[in-house]
């Protein structure tokens, strides 16, 4: 379920776009740490916490 999740967001944030999926990642993840910074919101901390997350979801 998660990996279909993350698959939709990555296609509905870069429709069409013939990228690899490494720099529609990269791509995604750079805009989230300008939201974060945006929102004042420690994107580094939000990091910590999905792989906190991904380790007990495995």
């Amino acid at each position: 379920m998660r990996i279909n999740r993350a698959i939709r967001a990555l296609e509905a944030a870069y429709p069409g776009e013939e990228d690899d999926l490494v720099s529609k990642i990269n791509d995604l993840l750079t805009d989230l740490m300008h939201l974060c910074r945006q929102e004042e919101i420690a994107f580094q901390g939000c990091l910590t916490v999905a792989e906190v997350n991904f380790e007990l979801e495995k």
